[in-house]
């Protein structure tokens, strides 16, 4: 028969303390060391952790971290790196033609939603800066945010914010036609919406890091401003498809917030509602494939 051993005064105390707390009822919980000898008080800080709500678990300095990435996943984005690398090299020097990658709001409604997916393979002018900034973007996402959520806002970010945009094309022709003819049937390719979906990603992250400050806050802020001067000043011929870097934006913003949450996003599902539509032909029409 073990041998009964009465709590110590540190660990009455502590009792109350817990039961003071509301983490359990003072009056029928007794904490005794798992084995004779050990501290009181390191039995009580096993029991505090071990009875602490899970929302208050979620708080600690570290919850919310990326988990450091594995080699497979850094593999995994550099080849994705040199796969868009390559591609648009063979492009420029005319071994891939662009038209069979791009895609447009007219070729949509044609039925040809692959091309969602494939004008993500090529970079747009500036080449060089364009690369440069989706290989730091990829690995600086993957540290920050995880493997998850690189891949889950990349896809959602460039598929959702491009159909988004081609609706808001598609609202512009029925007011103007004459201008938006020629837009609606322009080639659309680049990783730019995929870029804009991660700086969207890392700036919510940054933004509701705990304990952020005002002035974080306020350069990250700045951080994205500053971005996005240097976009338009390199692309300064914007046309509404160009909305898209909006939408990936807000898309990327949105998986930061709901996706630590377990909540599931509903811009995943609103995006995949519209490929639906589009693909049972309600953005067709003579006016678009003519």
């Amino acid at each position: 028969m073990s041998e009964h051993h009465p709590p110590t005064r540190s660990a009455e105390t502590a009792e109350r303390a817990l039961g003071t707390l509301g983490m359990v009822p003072a009056a029928t919980t007794r904490i005794v060391p798992a084995e004779f000898g050990e501290p009181p008080l390191e039995a009580v800080r096993r029991e505090i952790e071990r009875r602490r709500p899970r929302t208050a678990r979620a708080t600690a300095p570290n919850a919310g971290k990326a988990p450091e990435p594995t080699t497979t996943a850094v593999v995994a984005t550099c080849g994705v790196v040199l796969l868009v690398t390559g591609l648009t090299a063979a492009a420029l020097g005319g071994i891939v033609p662009v038209d069979a990658l791009s895609s447009s709001p007219r070729r949509l409604a044609q039925g040809k939603a692959w091309l969602l997916v494939s004008n993500a393979l090529l970079a747009q002018r500036p080449v060089d800066l364009s690369l440069f900034s989706f290989a730091l973007l990829s690995l600086l996402t993957l540290y920050l945010c995880g493997p998850r959520l690189l891949v889950a806002s990349a896809a959602v970010g460039h598929v959702g914010a491009t159909l988004l945009a081609y609706g808001a094309a598609v609202a512009a022709f029925a007011v103007d036609p004459g201008e938006m003819r020629s837009v609606l049937g322009r080639p659309d390719y680049g990783v730019s919406a995929v870029q804009a979906a991660w700086i969207g990603l890392i700036a919510a992250t940054a933004w509701r890091r705990q304990g952020q400050t005002a002035r974080g806050r306020v350069l990250v802020v700045l951080a994205c401003v500053a971005i996005t001067a240097l976009a338009c000043m390199v692309r300064p011929d914007l046309t509404v498809l160009d909305l898209d870097h909006v939408f990936a934006f807000a898309i990327g913003a949105c998986f930061a917030v709901t996706w630590g949450s377990r909540a599931t996003p509903a811009l995943p599902v609103v995006a995949l509602a519209l490929l639906s539509r589009v693909r049972k032909g309600s953005l067709s029409g003579s006016t678009l494939t003519s």
